[in-house]
């Protein structure tokens, strides 16, 4: 299996090269048998003797990941490109640790957010390469290379309407401090909304929501969306294993803002292509947010060398995965155990992948934050949105309380019940294809939006 692995992961480099060779010539080839190149492959590649295709997707999943994370020209006019000069992680010196060239910001980090594709009374957005806007009570505080992060609940993009009709689902990292997300989507997601006007609201109505696909003869890369989530730091030793970034974290609820480093800790990739219809769903985490709950159980928890982010392992009594109390002005740190999703034989496919991604990924340089980065899984389906293969899809830092196979609240030891994941949830937005993010355009969402929301959310039938 693990030379079937490589085969593919081999394919996909040589495939990948020859799309990028007909652009710009190729800047890096390292390690042997790796072209870390920095292009979105408009298409997943069939893998032969793959029963599903689900390590297709996976596949898939990795490519768009080094693409997506690959730094963006420093300065740069036009959004969403890559450094061809550089590599993922930051080229260093000599083959020592010390960068020559930057690591970010990413090329995703220059996409649009959706606050500013989304924007009030349903005015028309600026350029995709505009730079993000400041809101007022951050300009004091603001300096170049600053990004603003306004959300500090994975789902408050979409519901802020009706928070007050939601649980509390706020993130507190072991630092005490809370998680921050945001949402960003490429040039071919703005321009199919801008096109159509579907930044107002009143623009969906009648009309049939089908985005760009991605497609190998030549359509471009399809619409992607990217939804991130960061924990901010305060032991400066923790940006050994992470990808940090600079941020503003403004509160729209108090107007107030204040600049902070940020790690990432959580990424959801979207792409639709013409093989994938209803998108294929992939998610990454750091590999020290949580230990996997097995582990937990069987009293087999190894710690890494920071600790985890979102576990303390001399906690015995804590519960698992319980989100703070509503208003409580200094929640306790939220105890975190990685619930695995339900996945068939793909998952040998997917943890070859990350073993040898990691392994090239550090041969690039020792210190390659991007080593510390995982896979949790790809999820796909047909037009219809039912997934194939891998049936529940979660993330520990963005569906913390809702994750395959636990509890909204967990007990050491408790029967679990099975939640479905990404396309059960999404699903509940055929209409939109498969989008929430739409329902974000003004005039503000209706009650049967709101509702079908709350339901998609909790994981729940219509």
């Amino acid at each position: 299996m693990k030379k079937i692995a490589m085969f593919a992961l081999f394919l996909i480099a040589v495939v990948t090269l020859s799309f990028a060779q007909q652009q710009v010539p190729v800047q890096q080839q390292m390690p042997p048998g790796y072209n870390f190149v920095p292009y979105i492959p408009p298409e997943a590649i069939d893998i032969a003797g793959a029963t599903t295709r689900t390590p297709m997707a996976e596949d898939h999943a990795w490519a768009l990941f080094v693409a997506l994370n690959w730094p963006a020209p420093q300065n740069g006019k036009y959004n969403g490109v890559p450094d061809r000069n550089n590599v993922i992680g930051g080229r260093t010196a000599g083959g020592e640790d010390v960068p020559a060239a930057p690591a970010g910001p990413t090329v995703w980090q220059t996409y649009m957010d959706t606050n500013d594709l989304f924007l009030p009374g349903a005015a028309k957005p600026a350029s995709f390469d505009a730079k993000q806007s400041i809101p007022a009570p951050c300009k004091s505080v603001a300096r170049d290379g600053h990004r603003v992060l306004r959300m500090t609940e994975k789902v408050s993009d979409v519901l802020q309407s009706i928070h007050e009709a939601n649980p509390n689902v706020r993130l507190i990292a072991q630092n005490g401090k809370e998680v921050w997300y945001e949402v960003r989507v490429n040039r071919a997601y703005y321009d199919y909304v801008v096109n159509n006007g579907l930044y107002n609201s009143n623009n969906r109505k009648g009309k049939k929501i089908s985005f760009p696909a991605g497609s190998s003869t030549g359509r471009g890369e399809g619409a992607i969306r990217v939804k991130a989530a960061w924990m901010e730091i305060t032991d400066r030793a923790q940006a050994r294993y992470l990808y940090t970034s600079e941020a503003l974290l403004y509160s729209p609820k108090t107007s107030r803002c204040r600049a902070a480093t940020m790690g990432l800790v959580g990424l959801h990739i979207v792409h639709k292509t013409e093989t994938f219809p209803s998108w294929v769903w992939a998610t990454f985490e750091h590999v020290y947010n949580a230990p996997d709950v097995a582990d937990v159980q069987s009293g087999q928890v190894t710690v890494p060398p920071p600790g985890f982010w979102f576990y303390d392992p001399k906690c015995k009594d804590c519960l698992w995965n319980q989100p703070p109390l509503n208003n409580d002005p200094h929640p306790r740190p939220t105890q975190v155990v990685r619930y695995p999703p339900v996945v068939s034989s793909g998952s040998t496919n997917r943890e070859a992948l990350n073993t040898s991604f990691s392994a090239a990924l550090r041969q690039l340089g020792s210190a390659n934050v991007w080593q510390y980065y995982g896979l949790v899984d790809a999820q796909w389906g047909l037009a219809s949105g039912t997934p194939e293969d891998v049936l529940c899809l979660t993330n520990a830092t963005m569906e913390t309380y809702i994750q395959c196979g636990s509890s909204p609240i967990e007990r050491p030891g408790q029967q679990a019940t099975n939640v479905q994941g990404c396309m059960a949830c999404h699903s509940q937005a055929k209409k939109t294809d498969f989008d929430f993010q739409l329902l974000k355009a003004s005039p503000a969402m209706t009650l049967g939006d709101v509702r079908r929301a709350i339901d998609a959310l909790d994981g729940q039938p219509q």
